[in-house]
């Protein structure tokens, strides 16, 4: 198994929407989620080779198209990006519409009354600072991540709210597989074997979607006919727990071998 390490600059406040979810209340992922970061760099990846019309978009009008999904190839494996070193949050109050099917405020020119559905409502809504992060792909084959380097200095809207730019793309390196107490690089799937660990550790538990069929790049998934599921993670904070790891001693990145079977 080997792994790239792909850096990531945020400009300015970002927020990857935590689910479950309100219209009043946004709270934000601390990190960018696996099929976040995965759709993230398909789309800079067709953007790299200038294929502009295969990137999909939402059309409006009588003749929409839905919006599709798009992940990368289905050989690789996106774990997400996690900070580098410090971040903060900040939550803060923004207006809103208070309906979700509003088409109002997306108008330069409106001739018609405001309807009751496209009223305005309070916000709190949570801003990531983070100072870059470290996005980790992995693949059992070389050459699927050696043609990710042509990604570098490239950047893509990203998330709910803010925009990233690849600032370096470093790798690949390569893992060995083991049984061993350590520190996860990423989330890890979370099930009842933590609660009668005997080891002192510090986490977060946290609910993220997956989608559970392996697609390949270009072939976007079509949401009215997707499955998503529910995966239940945990954030290490601080402390070591043993599990399977893909890992490398020298960097010191240890993958959880389970979070594979879903991303």
């Amino acid at each position: 198994m080997f792994y790239l390490v792909i850096k990531v600059d945020i400009d300015g406040p970002s927020t990857f929407m935590m689910y479950p979810w309100d219209l009043t209340n946004v709270s934000s992922y601390h990190f960018i989620p696996p099929t976040t970061f995965s759709g993230y760099l398909a789309r800079i990846l067709l953007a790299s080779q200038n294929d502009y019309d295969r990137i999909p978009f939402r059309q409006n009008g009588p003749n929409s198209t839905p919006l599709y999904l798009q992940t990368l190839f289905k050989d690789v494996h996106v774990l997400g990006a996690f900070p580098v070193g410090s971040f903060f949050s900040h939550i803060s109050y923004r207006h809103g519409m208070q309906n979700i099917q509003h088409t109002r405020f997306s108008q330069i020119i409106s001739l018609n009354p405001r309807s009751e559905m496209e009223n305005f409502q309070l916000y709190h809504w949570e801003y990531c600072f983070f100072n870059s992060l470290n996005g980790y792909i992995l693949s059992e084959d070389e050459k699927d991540l050696t043609k990710m380097s042509i990604l570098e200095n490239y950047g893509w809207k990203l998330g709910k709210e803010g925009y990233g730019r690849i600032a370096s793309v470093e790798g690949p390196f390569k893992l060995v597989n083991g049984i061993l107490k350590a520190t996860p690089s990423t989330i890890i799937p979370f099930d009842k074997s933590f609660i009668d660990l005997k080891e002192e550790f510090e986490y977060d538990l946290l609910k993220i979607y997956y989608i559970p069929e392996k697609n390949t790049l270009f072939n976007n998934f079509d949401p009215r006919n997707l499955s998503v599921n529910t995966l239940n993670v945990a954030i290490i904070k601080s402390g070591t727990i043993p599990s399977d790891y893909f890992y490398n001693e020298q960097n010191c990145v240890y993958f959880p071998a389970s979070l594979l079977t879903y991303f």
